[in-house]
């Protein structure tokens, strides 16, 4: 990193799985972990033998003095309170002092308390999912060529870039006051996919068919083709065309079947329509018929 030498010294507070494998991956690069921090005694044990830490503590006045980088990485309702603490504990030389932190929503500022004290704060988010039953092994091979969302002052810039680079990421920035739309994005990217694929094996199940099976060379398609060509180009199926006939039949079959899945397609049905707008895809009568269709029953 710039103007430091490797490896670095790196401190990390949570024992959860984002910290413990971004922590895992900077000893991947050869940097070392002088100290884990976390209040659960038996995680903090397990993950500070797989990370050689010398230090392993619940109390984080027990961090190393020799850090040069601290991950603070505690759900995103604390991370200002560890920082404010960790401010007070007067072994850090916080002017050479490194500080992020892996949330998707909270900004730098949240570690406002470190950088009014001089050390170089920033907020490093990885864009992935962090599943349950994933070992670490296998969740630090997910992270290969993972982009991370950076928000942080210019001047740490450079930083950033160095710590995504030993963490065998891409580099993507974000502005400060566009966070919040960053994490919902992440957030409709992670989550909302899968509650789709719930809803197609709950239709699925109920017709007696094998789950999501048959339907995963469709949605595999699906995928590639908007990640290939753009979401609105690849859009195909009876709203694309502007069939109301086919769409009104679904909403009468889902509405006696699932009256929830029923309002979830009209709402997809909502926003499909402003996609097929935007892209020519529909007569202004074809729209305007559908978008009665989609709010009749709202």
């Amino acid at each position: 990193m710039p103007t430091r030498p490797v490896p670095l010294s790196v401190s990390l507070v949570g024992a959860g799985k984002v910290g413990s494998t971004i922590a895992a991956l900077l000893k991947r690069r050869g940097h070392r972990i002088v100290s884990v921090i976390s209040r659960s005694r038996s995680s903090v044990r397990v993950l500070g033998r797989l990370l050689g830490s010398p230090v392993v503590s619940t109390h984080l006045k027990n961090l190393s003095p020799g850090t040069d980088l601290l991950l603070i990485a505690v759900p995103d309702e604390v991370i200002a309170d560890v920082a404010a603490e960790v401010s007070s504990n007067t072994v850090f030389e916080k002017k050479r002092l490194i500080v992020f932190h892996p949330s998707g929503i909270l900004t730098s500022d949240a570690l406002a308390a470190l950088r009014d004290q001089g050390a170089k704060v920033l907020s490093l988010h990885p864009i992935q999912t962090f599943p349950d039953g994933i070992s670490l092994r296998d969740q630090m091979n997910m992270m290969k060529g993972v982009w991370y969302g950076f928000e942080g002052e210019a001047h740490v810039r450079s930083v950033a870039r160095s710590i995504v680079k030993d963490l065998g990421g891409r580099f993507l920035e974000i502005p400060k006051e566009g966070k919040i739309l960053y994490h919902a994005a992440c957030v409709l990217a992670a989550n909302y996919p899968t509650l789709l694929l719930e809803a197609v094996e709950r239709l699925s199940k109920a017709l007696g068919l094998p789950g999501l099976k048959p339907f995963s060379p469709l949605v595999g398609t699906a995928v590639q083709q908007a990640l290939g060509r753009g979401p609105g180009a690849s859009l195909t199926g009876p709203l694309a065309r502007g069939s109301h006939m086919v769409l009104q039949r679904h909403l009468e079959a889902l509405r006696v079947q699932d009256p929830a899945l029923a309002e979830l397609y009209e709402a997809l049905g909502r926003f499909g329509l402003v996609v097929a707008k935007e892209t020519n895809r529909l007569t202004g009568d074809q729209i305007k018929t559908l978008q009665e269709l989609f709010t009749a029953r709202k």
